[in-house]
């Protein structure tokens, strides 16, 4: 079974920057401790503040399909009204081997 690679693009409401950074920031540091998440990256936008991007590399779908269940993903959830602008955009991918595999790779 091969890895799963996603990529979550969130816009903050202006003003909500601060809280929802924190609310993610949570959510990524009880993310790291699940199995199956080999990682969990936070970014920010450098042309937008409230813009957040979350990296993520998991061992399995099912792996991931578990951590949507955890009670901090509820808890994201649960704060997203309030704090984003929209419904976050969430790309689900596989992976390409092309160049180099060691900077290639996720």
């Amino acid at each position: 079974m091969s890895n799963v690679i996603v990529v979550a693009t969130l816009q903050a409401k202006p003003g909500s920057e601060d809280a929802a950074q924190a609310i993610l920031t949570e959510t990524i540091e009880a993310t790291h401790l699940e199995g199956g998440c080999r990682t969990y990256a936070l970014h920010v936008s450098k042309q937008d503040p409230a813009q957040f991007v979350i990296v993520e590399n998991w061992d399995s779908q099912e792996d991931l399909d578990a951590h949507f269940t955890t009670p901090h993903m509820a808890k994201l959830a649960g704060a997203a009204g309030d704090l984003l602008a929209a419904p976050p955009t969430i790309v689900f991918c596989d992976a390409i081997a092309a160049g180099d595999p060691a900077k290639g790779s996720i």
